[in-house]
């Protein structure tokens, strides 16, 4: 009878043991819920806008869009000019850590060298990143008014000769869809 007993308690306890360790892996293998974030919501959609890069009036278009369980905001940008020789195109991924922080990836056309990464702030209707790489350095805000996203950036970029250039641009981009 001892036995009998011994080997019910024994059950008992690893059949809950089990069902514990089995509730504590499932809610470690379950990803986040959906970002909430106002700024990057109204960050969605197709934005237009003119920008004069180095002299040069560029043509905007960025898409934007949720991805990956609404985790990560994926920003596409396409600038072209009147010369078809000069055209731009870039990728961001921007994401929120745990701890609410802004972090942004950037690449573009230019290819890995030209790759960059940040870190930001949220504020009021503000994103503002600080965010670069071996070639340049930069603060960018993305302020958000209604219709409008207005895109300032400000740093220094180390042209192939060495000398270094400061820029300090803003542009404007208007929500179509």
């Amino acid at each position: 009878m001892k036995k009998i007993l011994a080997l019910s308690a024994s059950l008992l306890f690893s059949s809950a043991y089990a069902v514990e360790t089995k509730v504590e892996t499932n809610n470690m293998m379950q990803p986040p819920k959906p970002l909430q974030n106002k700024i990057y919501d109204a960050m969605v959609g197709t934005w237009q806008g003119e920008n004069d890069m180095m002299g040069i009036k560029m043509h905007e278009t960025i898409k934007i869009h949720w991805a990956l369980n609404h985790q990560y905001l994926i920003m596409e940008l396409k600038a072209s000019s009147n010369q078809p020789e000069i055209s731009y195109e870039g990728m961001g991924v921007f994401g929120v850590t745990s701890t609410g922080q802004g972090k942004a990836w950037w690449f573009d056309s230019w290819g890995a060298d030209s790759a960059a990464v940040g870190t930001g702030t949220f504020g009021d209707n503000k994103f503002v990143l600080a965010d670069g790489n071996e070639r340049f350095k930069e603060t960018r805000t993305f302020e958000m008014k209604g219709k409008q996203m207005v895109m300032h950036a400000k740093g220094t970029m180390t042209m192939p000769d060495g000398k270094t250039m400061d820029f300090d641009e803003t542009v404007t981009y208007k929500k179509v869809s």
